[in-house]
């Protein structure tokens, strides 16, 4: 009777042989599924993430197949053996007649030999699926995309409705000119997932979480820890010498009492940026004290607690102050870009693979309804036919460069293919990654997956 395939999930660091694992498992597929009637070569789907993969493995497939087909590596029958389950390390006739045939099967047709870029397979689908959707006639692959826009992106934030909101936003930063921003805006581009998470995915009023008594709990935390450093200044000491040289720094101004210390700081922290530069001392100084005038660990932990506390409960007042208006202008001018960037596209019919995966997304998930609705069974039916009517297995290599928006569009492929034998007879995954690793961080690989 023919064996119920196991979905894995393999851990192997670099240098370990996954590309070796891979084929090896590919092979082991024929071998127990070759003779069952539906079975094809061109079932088994091999994802990885470069081209150079994709062809390392490819070569390793057709190598190993010739090897066990001409009897002359032991080990590596030894090995294929070992992951069939079997002693002692050998294949009946039938086996090695099925290693014949698919060998010959691939030599007449290169085609049957399914192994290619997670990139390539996604624009399969963007291709077929999504394109006719979205009526876009014909694009081409541009690497360089996002930074040919860029001058048309930067034009259009030149609009007099447009601009009041990025002068805005410009002003609390280090640079004053746009083009300093172009990096900026590039990565708002490649992380729109991220965008598409917090405005559709998150609740509604997420930033609008209600005010308590930050700033007033961080005066009173200053002023605990001044009245403690006072009971230790000595007599004909100056307050300031108790203080380290970056926290004076940031009051921005000589004091002599502790009365004038207090006032002094609560001047400065009115505005958000002042308050902002004496967070930072708060925050990155072990101490603002002097630990050379303040000897005793019992009065340097006290004064530590007092320290911690206001710096919590500034970096709460700075929150509202300063990052949750900001966190609105930058949505708000992201979904601006996000919008003129896509037009871009439908104009010069140019993207990148980034983009590919974006469109393919967000007709299978993003919308309400999607323009592709998994939810109603018909549609479902067909768009999963048509990714696996003749994928049954799925091989994914360096698993952990996936991202988070390659993830969902395979993840209902991979619960199809694997979902058993009342969908179709075969079907599995394999997958091989390094969970200490994630070398496509930049394009959003996640290693966690």
């Amino acid at each position: 009777m023919m064996q119920h395939f196991r979905n894995l999930i393999i851990s192997a660091s670099a240098g370990t042989g996954k590309t070796y694992r891979l084929s090896l498992e590919y092979i082991a597929l024929i071998v127990r599924y070759y003779e069952h009637e539906a079975f094809t070569l061109d079932g088994i789907l091999a994802l990885t993430f470069t081209r150079k993969a994709s062809f390392e493995i490819r070569d390793r497939i057709l190598k190993h197949l010739h090897s066990l087909i001409r009897h002359e590596d032991e080990q590596l029958l030894a090995n294929l053996c070992s992951l069939l389950e079997r002693e002692p390390a050998k294949l009946d006739p039938k086996e090695e007649g099925a290693l014949i045939s698919a060998y010959q099967e691939i030599l007449c047709d290169k085609r049957k030999l399914q192994v290619m870029t997670i990139d390539s397979y996604i624009s399969h689908i963007f291709r077929n699926i999504v394109r006719p959707l979205r009526s876009i006639d014909d694009y081409d692959i541009d690497l360089s995309a996002v930074n040919k826009r860029m001058p048309y992106l930067f034009q259009h934030l030149m609009q007099d409705d447009i601009r009041r909101k990025v002068d805005k936003l410009l002003q609390r930063k280090v640079y004053r000119s746009l083009d300093d921003y172009a990096g900026f805006f590039a990565h708002l581009i490649n992380a729109r997932w991220l965008y598409y998470v917090i405005t559709y995915r998150c609740p509604k009023n997420i930033l609008e979480i209600p005010r308590g008594d930050e700033f007033e709990l961080f005066h009173k935390s200053m002023a605990m820890f001044f009245e403690y450093l006072k009971g230790l200044i000595k007599e004909g000491s100056a307050v300031a010498d108790y203080l380290t040289n970056d926290f004076r720094q940031a009051m921005q101004d000589e004091f002599e009492t502790i009365d004038d210390a207090l006032l002094l700081l609560k001047e400065k922290s009115q505005d958000p940026h002042d308050a902002f530069e004496i967070m930072k001392v708060l925050v990155q100084e072990k101490n603002i004290f002097s630990g050379q005038r303040i000897r005793s660990s019992e009065h340097k932990a006290q004064l530590r607690e007092y320290q911690d506390m206001a710096a919590h409960a500034l970096a709460d007042h700075l929150y509202f102050e300063l990052f949750l208006p900001e966190q609105k202008e930058i949505l708000e001018l992201w979904g601006i870009i996000l919008q003129e960037y896509d037009r871009l596209i439908y104009r010069y019919k140019n993207m990148t693979y980034d983009d590919i995966s974006w469109f393919t997304f967000e007709a299978l998930f993003s919308q309400e309804p999607p323009a592709f609705d998994l939810s109603i069974e018909n549609t479902a039916t067909e768009f999963y036919h048509f990714l696996s009517h003749r994928t049954r297995f799925m091989l994914i290599d360096e698993f952990q460069d996936t991202s988070l928006i390659q993830f969902n569009i395979l993840r209902p492929i991979i619960e199809e293919i694997t979902s058993g034998y009342g969908s179709k007879e075969l079907g599995g995954v394999i997958v091989v990654g390094d969970e200490k690793q994630s070398i496509f961080g930049w394009r959003g690989g996640e290693r966690d997956l």
